[in-house]
């Protein structure tokens, strides 16, 4: 009796494979997108806190009451390194820009200037723009006049 040499795969098995791959996929591609973008949104966010520090830290040590800093003086801090250069987290060939405006928290019912200052953080890149609220501590704050 002959036996016949059984080499290779079935039509149903190679489809039975096709469709737990698809199944697979179906589950995987959206997971692997959402975690893409929450890291993404997480390095903008933390570029701007990185330019808040940066301000932040060019005021105390140069006792500094400027109220904005633009995209120049942003630059500037690179040259004295109080920032790195702002890498665009999508395209990396490019930089991203940001200004930073600084404002006095004051009392509403009566105006008088508190400790506090709100920092709003603008910043500009090829594939995000977008403004950031934080007050003197670092804070995260929701919205501007928050402080």
């Amino acid at each position: 009796m002959k036996y016949k040499n059984n080499k290779g795969f079935t039509l149903i098995e190679i489809l039975a494979a096709v469709v737990i791959l698809g199944i697979i996929s179906t589950v995987a591609v959206p997971a692997v997108y959402k975690y893409v973008t929450k890291t993404r949104n997480f390095s903008y966010d933390n570029m701007y806190k990185t330019v808040f520090d940066a301000v932040k830290n060019y005021r105390i040590d140069n006792s500094d009451d400027s109220a904005t800093y633009t995209k120049d003086d942003i630059n500037n801090f690179v040259e004295l390194n109080y920032l790195d250069p702002l890498i665009d987290p999508v395209d990396k060939s490019k930089t991203c820009s940001a200004e930073v405006y600084v404002t006095e928290c004051r009392n509403s019912t009566d105006s008088t200037v508190l400790k506090d200052h709100e920092y709003t953080v603008k910043l500009s890149c090829s594939a995000h723009s977008g403004t950031k609220y934080f007050n003197d501590n670092g804070d995260f704050l929701s919205s501007s006049g928050t402080c």
